[in-house]
């Protein structure tokens, strides 16, 4: 049998794969989940301290 030339794109592929293959893209998937998470607290730490240091930076530019 030839698979058909027309796929559908692939993050919805990799979302079904999620819930199709079971526990162990499961555990990536919320590893990864994981990880996202703590580099948007990261960002968010981050961005709180260098607001300062950009309004001045605007101010010079502006």
């Amino acid at each position: 049998m030839r698979r058909p030339k027309h796929q559908p794109p692939q993050p919805i592929n990799q979302q079904i794969s999620g819930f199709v293959l079971g526990s162990d893209v499961a555990m990536k998937t919320s590893a990864e989940l994981q990880t996202t998470a703590s580099l948007q607290r990261a960002i968010r730490l981050n961005t709180r301290r260098s607001k300062n240091k950009l309004e001045k930076v605007e101010k010079i530019s502006i």
